[in-house]
Parts: structure tokens; C-alpha cells; sequence
């Protein structure tokens, strides 16, 4: 009601590949199942825990595309149609970061960190759609 996204992330926040196939599963549904149930209306985003390529598996993230509008990763680097993984990318800047690194990394620093995570991203989730 107050224009804010609140998304999900696993529910007890697990490494989703050093689980089960059925504790991934439970781990996404359940954590978009309560967070639903408190806010009484769908919840549309998620990220998994930790947000790297290592710490989710294909059926997982397949899981969570299925399941919500938006799947944000902590791989950083700009979100362009076409070129990003259909898996978003955020800037994971923390408001302890000193001012010059928060800057440094909105206009792109670091992000050649990132090439071979945001490729595997592309391999296991496919690209973001053209614009319409």
C-alpha cells in the first residue's frame, strides 16, 4: 500500500545447493507461501540466499522463475534486454560502504569481476526478453 516491493528469500536461508531437491523446493515455497500469508497479497520478487551462481541449483532457479515475476541474483552488473540474464543483477552496495565505493560501483567499477557469474547466469536461466 505504501509503493514498496517487498520480496522473498529462502525461507530459513540455506544454501540451496547443499540441500535436498525437496528442501530447495520447501525452502522457496515456504518462504513465498508465509511471506504471502503476512502481507495478504502475492509476492512477486525473490532472491535466493546469497545470491551467487554457487548457492543455486538449475531446478531451483527454474523453480523460482515459475513461481515469481522477478529473480534477482547479487551478481553484479546493469540489467540490459537481451544481454542480462533473465536472472537480475543488483549492485549489492551496503549503506557502511564509504561514499566513493558506493559511486565507484553504480557507475559499473568492479563489474569485470563478474563476467564468468553473469555467463553462467545466462547458461542456466536464459536472457532478459527484448523490450516490447
Amino acid at each position: 500500500a505504501m509503493a514498496h516491493r517487498v520480496g522473498a528469500n529462502n525461507d530459513a536461508h540455506r544454501n540451496l545447493r547443499r540441500v535436498t531437491p525437496a528442501e530447495a523446493e520447501h525452502e522457496v515455497l515456504e518462504a513465498h507461501r508465509t511471506l504471502a500469508e503476512v502481507l495478504e497479497h502475492p509476492v512477486r520478487d525473490v532472491a535466493w540466499a546469497f545470491g551467487r551462481v554457487d548457492t543455486v541449483t538449475p531446478a531451483a532457479l527454474a523453480l523460482m522463475r515459475e513461481r515469481f515475476g522477478r529473480v534477482y541474483s547479487s551478481v553484479r552488473g546493469l540489467n540490459v534486454a537481451g544481454i542480462t540474464p533473465a536472472v537480475l543483477l543488483r549492485d549489492p552496495v551496503g549503506v557502511g560502504d564509504v561514499r566513493p565505493f558506493r559511486a565507484a560501483c553504480v557507475r559499473g567499477a568492479l563489474d569485470h569481476r563478474y563476467v564468468m557469474a553473469r555467463a553462467q547466469l545466462a547458461r542456466l536461466a536464459g536472457r532478459l526478453p527484448p523490450p516490447v
